[in-house]
């Protein structure tokens, strides 16, 4: 901008009639330069602004001026219009006042600096007007009109002079250098335009030399514009005297100016000169004003911040006591100046004994002061260290414990930089440093743990690389102590194979590595070992391992496995196999693998329809040679026959011991006919003597057959040989049977009856019917007894003989006797209700020997006769004659129930193969004779059998009654034999419990005598 104004400037003296075009020019330029500081804000925006306004106005009055100005001076309008030119002069003025004005500045202020800007620009116009004066002394060739011409501009430069002057001086000090530079310009402009209106001719100003001089004053203005403010402080001081001094060096300029230019007698300077002082001396009074209200301002001020000072030392006082972190002030010494409350609570002392300590010496006794850290922190802050890093500190309670703590320290110095104060802040890490070194010791305990586990343990990082291998996993991988070696190198120290022991396994599928892609290794096994030496078994688990953020979804930090040699247990597991899948007598196939064996062959006939046939051997009268000759003679036969089977078969053919004496072959590739054959052989092989212990054993055995039909399973291969197996036994002896599906038909009856029979007890269908008894010596009705009946929702009534047995097999007698004896207790209990106790009737309820074997019977029995009010001896219990083979358990059970009062009777007697002797054995007191021996009565026939059983019966004190009595000419003869009682369907068929009721009552009205009595004597 300099450079520039140099050149115009130039240009212009060298050629005037540039003037009027580089006049407006350099005004241009510096309106965009005082716009550029204007736009980016800040506090000097508005100076600027007013600074670019100004230069604007000036160059409009200038053209206006010097359109109109041509000496000699024209007429009334022309002047007129001259003055225009120099009275926008004033319009800067304005502008100034608006610059000055401002909402944070005080009134007072303000007048001041105005007054300010008047004693300036009047002591320059003051100056200026006594210089024309001494130009013209003799007021003027011109008239009036042109002294005040002559007046009106130098008084307009005076006042834009002094205001820029003001304005400027109004400016913080670190903004004060553009405004110097701006300043400079405008007295530039100001003095040449002093000069232009002063020199004669009648030369336009804007082609003469003062446009060179207005050229370089405005552009120092905008260079003024586009200078940076300076970053040096604030000096107020000087600030403050150059602004305060200058009005009156203005002032006492304008005075010299008036004595050396004699103005005393010209009135108009001499009032020019008064009103100067005027404006000097109310300057005075509002600086005076100014002072006190400043005075007044910043003892107001000044009791703020004491008041704001004092709440600061409180809330940093309350802020020290309340700390949660100990802090203590020391000298440069190490003595305790201050301590809060916290480092007394952390020391176990109180704040106020600490004052006056040294602070080293409360450290742990061990270490030495100087040595300490703390002695060695103070020694470097004495030195000029301020630099100082938290460091672990211990220290010593009053009570005698030590305390960790971590030590801030921080120093305070004075402006000659000694030390003053030293703040010690120290935070108690006692509980975690304890927590450090128990986690340490916590880890070294690991490691150790690690180390000796019978486990080899292996981690890696997230990279793959192993970072963790215990002894048994260096051991058993033959590695060195520390084997930082990434997985891919492991194939170079051993071999690696799949469980199955002959599949490599690549790097990226090694189990570790498989658990670092996040896949959950459970029992994955692995074959290791060297390419020459013993190879182990190994079982791995692993799983990856994440940094446990709040959801358990962290990083991924590596993996772990944990590996067992399981080489042992595996050929253990072989052994075991081997003897699940064999007998462990013969060393044949078990039922497990025979079964096997099966699934194959089925499997293979799916692909290939090839017969195949399986035989059932059972040795008949086995049991004979293990009771007469013990197992191991029965083992040694077992073992004898195994091996000649063996010998008889094929390598295809499979012989299993299925337990005991039943033996299973399964022929592949055999139609019925080779079966039988092959049976046949086996029987023959199979009859040869066997030695054992100088005994000759001849074994048999019956032989089942089942032959593939296409459409079988493992299980129906083995029911159906199993079920002719059993046909063959029931035909004899060393027979052989094949199976027919009339075999399967009879069995499938049976268990459809089974599950019937249990839907028939859960919906009640059964019922309990009552046959009568009556005497043979009175023929009066003693008694009845209960006989169960399922009535069939579909078959009808079923008979019992039809379910009995197979209840008796199924153990569903147990509850159905339970009910029977229940139901016919109550109903007894009615029936005495009905005769009275002088003719009571006997209720017979069957035992089977399945109930006998029940522990609880006889609670059963006495919890039926309580629950119902029946009286013990109103109940027989009828049993068969097979317990007479049964053991002792079942003699002491009833000897139980018949001390209680139940009497108990033998049923269906003389069908048995026991002695009649054991009666006498047994707490008996009534013989059934069975419906078989009174059948030999009809038609009046004798019957011997018949009277001896009922002669010994009596000769034991036991009664008699006679079943199945279908006639009456049975009667006499049983009478004669002195039978007591009688029951079959010529006294009555088993009928409901409301039919004997109604028997019941005509019995009781006489009106059905059952039996008529013999003749007296």
């Amino acid at each position: 901008m300099a450079t520039t104004g140099l050149v115009l400037a130039s240009a212009v003296l060298v050629a005037p009639a540039l003037g009027p075009v580089v006049v407006p020019l350099a005004a241009a330029v510096t309106m965009l330069a005082c716009a550029a500081p204007a736009r980016t804000g800040g506090p000097t925006a508005r100076g600027w602004w007013w600074v670019a306004a100004a230069v604007g106005t000036w160059a409009g009055g200038l053209l206006l001026w010097t359109l109109v100005w041509r000496p000699p001076f024209p007429g009334p309008v022309t002047q007129a219009l001259a003055q225009v030119g120099p009275s926008v002069y004033l319009v800067p003025a304005l502008w100034a006042l608006w610059l000055l004005r401002s909402p944070d500045r005080e009134g007072i202020v303000f007048a001041r600096q105005i007054l300010d800007g008047l004693i300036v620009a009047g002591s320059a116009l003051f100056v200026a007007w006594i210089g024309l004066r001494r130009l013209d002394p003799a007021g003027g060739g011109g008239g009036a009109e042109q002294w005040v011409t002559l007046a009106v501009r130098p008084a307009a430069g005076a006042l834009l002079t002094g205001t820029v002057l003001i304005v400027g001086l109004a400016q913080p000090a670190a903004r004060r250098g553009p405004w110097a530079v701006g300043f400079l310009g405008v007295l530039t402009v100001t003095v040449t335009s002093w000069l232009a209106v002063a020199a004669p001719g009648p030369s336009d100003p804007l082609r003469t030399a003062p446009a060179a001089g207005w050229t370089v004053g405005v552009l120092l203005i905008g260079l003024a514009a586009l200078l940076p403010a300076t970053r040096r402080p604030d000096r107020s001081t000087l600030g403050g005297l150059t602004q305060d001094g200058l009005p009156y060096l203005a002032a006492a300029v304008a005075v010299a100016g008036a004595l050396l230019g004699d103005v005393l007698h010209d009135p108009l300077l001499v009032a020019g000169g008064v009103a100067l002082m005027l404006l000097v001396a109310g300057r005075y009074l509002l600086v005076h004003a100014e002072r006190r209200s400043r005075t007044r301002r910043l003892e107001r001020s000044l009791e703020r911040r004491s008041t704001e000072l004092g709440g600061a030392r409180s809330h940093l006082r309350q802020t020290f006591d309340e700390s949660p972190i100990g802090v203590v002030a020391i000298g440069p010494d190490g003595v305790i100046l201050e301590a809060n409350p916290a480092f007394g609570r952390l020391l176990r002392a109180d704040p106020a004994d600490l004052a006056g300590r040294s602070l080293p010496d409360l450290t742990a006794p061990e270490q030495d002061r100087d040595g300490s850290s703390l002695g060695a922190t103070l020694a470097r802050i004495r030195a000029g260290t301020d630099r100082i890093d938290p460091v672990e500190e211990r220290y010593r309670a009053f009570d005698g414990s030590d305390v960790w703590v971590q030590q801030t320290v921080g120093v305070y110095r004075d402006p000659q930089g000694a030390a003053t104060t030293i703040a010690v802040q120290v935070v108690d890490i006692t509980a975690a440093r304890a927590a450090l070194l128990a986690q340490a010791r916590q880890t070294r305990f690991l490691d150790a743990t690690m180390e000796n586990l019978d486990s080899a343990v292996i981690a890696c990082d997230a990279g793959g690389r192993v970072i963790l291998m215990n002894r048994p996993a260096r051991e058993l991988l033959q590695v060195p102590a520390a084997p930082w070696l990434p997985p891919g190198d492991w194939s170079d120290l051993q071999v690696l194979l799949a469980g199955d022991g002959r599949t490599p396994v690549e790097p990226d599928e090694l189990p570790l590595i498989r658990a670092l892609r996040g896949e959950d290794v459970r029992d994955a096994e692995l074959v290791v070992g060297t390419p020459d030496g013993e190879r182990r078994v190994l079982l791995i688990n692993g799983r990856q391992i994440r940094d446990l953020d709040g959801d358990g979804t962290g990083p991924v930090l590596g993996a772990v496995v944990c590996m067992t040699d399981v080489t042992d247990r595996r050929e253990a597991e072989a052994a075991l196999v081997r003897q699940g899948l064999h007998d462990p007598l013969t060393d044949l196939a078990n039922r497990a693998l025979l079964r096997d064996r099966l699934t194959q062959a089925i499997a293979r006939q799916d692909r290939q329809p090839d017969p195949f046939a399986l035989l059932l051997l059972d040795l008949d009268g086995f049991k004979l040679v293990n009771d007469s000759l013990g197992h191991q003679a029965g083992d040694e036969v077992l073992v004898a026959i195994a091996h000649r089977f063996q010998g008889c078969l094929r390598a295809s053919d499979t012989i299993a011991r299925l337990g005991g004496d039943e033996f299973a072959v399964l022929l592949e590739n055999t139609t019925g006919p080779e079966a039988v054959s092959v049976a046949e052989q086996l029987l023959t092989t199979l009859r040869r003597p066997v030695r054992v212990e100088q005994h000759a054993i001849n074994p048999d055995a019956s032989v089942g057959i089942a032959l593939s039909t296409g459409r079988d399973t493992a299980e129906s291969m083995l029911r159906n040989a199993d079920l002719a197996m059993y046909a063959a036994k029931d035909a004899g002896k060393g027979v052989i049977e094949v199976f027919r599906a009339a075999m399967h038909d009879s069995v499938l009856q049976r268990l459809i009856m089974d599950s019937e029979l249990r839907r028939a007890v859960e919906q009640e269908q059964f019922a309990v019917y009552y046959q009568p008894t009556f005497s043979l010596v009175t023929g009066r009705l003693c008694g009845f007894e209960a006989l169960l009946r399922w009535r069939h929702p579909a078959k009808g009534e079923i008979p019992p003989c039809s379910f009995i047995p197979l209840a008796e097999s199924t153990g569903l007698i147990v509850p159905l006797g339970r009910w029977v004896l229940e139901q016919a207790c109550r109903q007894a209990a009615r029936w005495r209700t009905l005769v009275g106790p002088t003719d009571p009737l006997l209720m017979s309820v069957n035992l089977s020997v399945r109930q006998l074997h029940d522990p609880g019977l006889t609670d059963v029995v006495l919890a039926a006769l309580r629950d119902a009010g029946l009286e013990p001896g109103g109940l027989q219990l009828e049993i068969t004659e097979s317990i007479f083979d049964q053991r002792n358990e079942i003699v002491g059970v009833l000897g139980e129930l018949h001390r209680a009062g139940v009497k108990l009777a033998i049923d269906d007697f003389g069908t048995g193969y026991s002695s009649l002797s054991r009666l006498h054995i047994l707490p008996i007191d009534r013989v059934k004779v069975d419906r078989s021996f009174v059948e030999l009565l009809a038609d009046g026939n004798p019957a011997p059998l018949v009277a001896a059983t009922i002669s010994m019966a009596h000769s034991l004190g036991m009664q008699t009654t006679a079943e199945g009595i279908e006639s009456a000419d049975q009667l006499p003869l049983l009478r004669l034999y002195g039978c007591d009682d009688g029951q079959g369907y010529h006294f009555g068929r088993p009928m409901t419990a409301s039919a004997a009721t109604e028997v019941i009552r005509e019995h009781l009205a006489g009106r059905r005598p059952a039996v008529t009595p013999p003749p007296f004597g």
